[in-house]
């Protein structure tokens, strides 16, 4: 079953003198329950194209269907409610704030979720995904105090914490040394067992093949070829 879809996304940057095509008419679409690399050169648009399907980033025309909701037929506050409830995101730098204890990076975004969820059940939820991986003890720690294997962690949590379908990983592993590498994709694998769809864009080749599918991109198209089960 197809939970987001595009049609057509076409993603154009104008500089006054010279319009530079990002995306070129792009077919694309996540099932349920998979876990999809996105590969291909600097500048060829893996980026873009996520952060139009996360709702990050308007394109300049086409359609972008999320779990059969036409989004382009939606509001600036209906498109945030959605983009927050729908996807978690997982970036290269993680984003965590470094002065910050782990329960209030983990939290945020349960701050700004559609449910209005008071602090003392915030808490409960991230301490029950801390002890899931027997981080519970770090709940009050500041991030600038953790290991790099605790703060890709707490990114992680941070980014299903609101139960999202789809998870968009952005070269998550990209800084990150071979070891850990595994262990932060197994841990995104974990997630597709639960019935989480993962959409990882990344340049590391032996990752991408373990993914169930592999979509490469070149010049703002999808090769066809490669836009299958593997």
């Amino acid at each position: 079953m197809k939970i987001v879809e595009t049609k057509q996304i076409r993603k154009e940057y104008n500089d006054g003198e010279s319009v530079l095509v990002a995306l070129d008419d792009l077919d694309f679409s996540i099932e349920a329950s998979e876990i999809v690399a996105i590969i291909g050169p600097s500048g060829c648009g893996k980026t873009t194209l996520v952060n139009i399907l996360g709702l990050i980033l308007d394109a300049t025309r086409g359609t972008v269907i999320i779990d059969g909701r036409n989004t382009t037929e939606l509001s600036e506050k209906e498109k945030a409610t959605l983009r927050n409830s729908f996807f978690g995101y997982l970036t290269q730098d993680f984003s965590l704030i470094e002065n910050d204890s782990v329960f209030d990076n983990i939290r945020i975004p349960l701050m700004y979720s559609a449910q209005k969820i008071g602090k003392k059940e915030q808490r409960t939820r991230v301490e029950k995904y801390l002890s899931q991986l027997s981080l519970e003890s770090i709940i009050d720690k500041k991030v600038k105090n953790l290991s790099g294997g605790q703060r890709q962690r707490v990114a992680l949590i941070r980014a299903i914490i609101n139960e999202p379908r789809v998870v968009i990983a952005d070269e998550p592993t990209g800084s990150l040394d071979s070891e850990t590498s595994k262990d932060i994709f197994s841990l995104l694998k974990g997630l597709v067992n639960e019935g989480i769809s993962v959409l990882m864009v990344t340049h590391n080749v032996e990752l991408a093949n373990q993914c169930d599918r592999i979509i490469e991109m070149l010049d703002g198209t999808i090769k066809p070829e490669q836009g299958v089960t593997r």
